[in-house]
């Protein structure tokens, strides 16, 4: 992805002295501003390339600072209140800048307060804490959303806030400039699944690119033999393989080499296909699963059933959280409440756990022409994680995650990757109501991590609904 362009800015009163006994910033005699405000620049500079506009403190100068951002395009900005800054200065300064999200960092120089050195002239030269509602008001009657962050740049609990942040907005970024592969169509009756293209562009940022099944086709027969004995010998080298013949594994490591030379040309970051219609395509003719998730592996994650809904909230979970697994609810246990999801033969095997094999086995959908194909069975990795949701709504889109914690336990005999999980904040019931009235849909992505907090602010960010089960 990108690096975030982060628009920097620091304010005060060019005139302070003229009515309170503190230094004047740009008066006689002064040295300048202060020490920190280039630490707090290099702090910045460490997740982005920052576009400083030095210390503002008038309309004149916030005007220039203004139109800086706005020729530079940043992607959002941080603001450092010094000290107080008048009303005129900020609404000047946030004209033109309307559609980035503010970031208002409560910090000081002096740190903490020593009965030696505080006077009021310090306390006028150190008090950012005072013009935070300020800035924070006028912002809030523009109806603008923002971020107010308080602390030290060397204060591990701010840091983290900044990391999650600048997380965040480089995603919504990354989904302005997303391009989703689209093999094939919508599987037939999942209307559930169904996309606006216009509104999604329009309202979260993706852009599909349809791919025919021909360019599937074509891509996959130009490989050539040698690249095809190369894959299957690491095949074989690296899984156990259970009641597949050699041809089904040499298509299978073929569809993986042509449909990741189709994808590397059509520059798409994440695929969404329907693999019954490569099954029925006599040239392939068996489940793609070994190619997912060999793909998925590479950092190309995939939705099946062509969920363009499912593929871009892979995107968001993926650039949030560094993990994705398309997935659905299978079964459950109403004993020890437990659920199981599982979709087919495909998964990332990162994510597998490392106390049971991976078994490479033959995908558990009907046979094509030539075979089943290649697909895996394992079981998750325990540990805690959300399922992501993204979801069409009256009102154009709906986020939902559920918090859950999966559970170390042995694989079950079904020929596909699995998880088993329990909802981490309700009973197993509860659970699964809430689930079906927030108005989930039936695919959704497993991610590992405690980042339901991170999916909250994206969804605010990029501005739809958002519910936390």
């Amino acid at each position: 992805m990108e690096r975030l362009k982060i628009g920097f800015i620091t304010t005060g009163m060019e005139k302070f002295d003229e009515i309170l006994p503190a230094p004047d910033l740009k008066g006689d005699g002064d040295d300048g501003p202060p020490a920190y405000f280039a630490e707090l620049e290099a702090f910045l500079g460490g997740y982005g390339d920052v576009v400083y506009a030095g210390y503002v403190g008038s309309y004149q100068s916030a005007k220039v600072a203004s139109d800086l951002f706005r020729r530079e395009m940043i992607d959002l900005l941080v603001l450092h209140e010094y000290t107080f800054t008048q009303g005129s200065t900020l609404t000047t300064l946030f004209e033109g800048l309307e559609d980035i999200p503010y970031v208002i960092w409560n910090t000081q120089e002096i740190e903490p307060m020593d009965h030696k050195t505080v006077n009021i002239g310090t306390i006028f030269a150190n008090n950012s804490i005072s013009t935070i509602p300020h800035a924070a008001n006028i912002l809030f009657q523009r109806q603008k959303d923002f971020e107010v962050f308080t602390g030290t740049h060397k204060k591990p609990e701010l840091i983290k806030k900044f990391e999650d942040y600048f997380t965040v907005v480089r995603t919504a970024k990354y989904l302005r400039n997303l391009r989703i592969g689209s093999i094939g169509n919508q599987y037939p009756g999942m209307i559930t699944c169904s996309v606006n293209e216009a509104s999604l562009r329009d309202l979260i940022g993706p852009a599909i690119d349809h791919i025919t099944m021909k360019d599937t086709v074509d891509a996959i027969k130009s490989i050539s033999e040698a690249a095809i004995d190369a894959e299957v010998k690491l095949i074989k080298d690296t899984y156990p393989i259970v009641d597949l013949n050699e041809d089904e594994i040499r298509r299978s490591a073929k569809i993986y080499l042509g449909m990741k030379k189709l994808l590397d040309a059509r520059d798409v970051d994440v695929l969404a296909d329907i693999c019954n219609l490569m099954i029925l395509e006599e040239e392939i003719g068996l489940a793609p699963c070994y190619a997912m998730t060999k793909l998925a592996n590479e950092g190309m994650h995939s939705a099946c059933e062509n969920d363009i809904l499912a593929a871009t909230a892979i995107a968001m979970a993926n650039s949030i959280a560094g993990n994705a697994w398309f997935t659905e609810f299978y079964m459950m246990d109403m004993e020890k409440e437990n659920i199981f999801c599982g979709h087919c033969g495909y998964a990332p095997t990162e994510n597998a756990n490392p106390k049971y094999p991976i078994k490479g086995v033959p995908c558990p959908t009907y046979p094509g022409s030539c075979g089943k194909g290649l697909g895996f069975e394992f079981v998750a990795k325990p540990g805690q994680g959300c399922l992501l949701v993204l979801v069409n709504a009256p009102w154009g889109y709906k986020m939902i995650v559920v918090e859950i914690d999966i559970q170390d336990i042995a694989p079950f005999a079904t020929e596909c990757p699995q998880v088993v999980l329990k909802f981490r904040n309700h009973g197993f019931e509860d659970g699964i109501e809430r689930f079906a009235k927030s108005g989930a849909s039936h695919h959704f992505v497993l991610v590992y991590g405690d980042v339901g907090k991170q999916f909250e602010s994206l969804a605010n960010l990029i501005g739809i609904d958002f519910e936390l089960i």
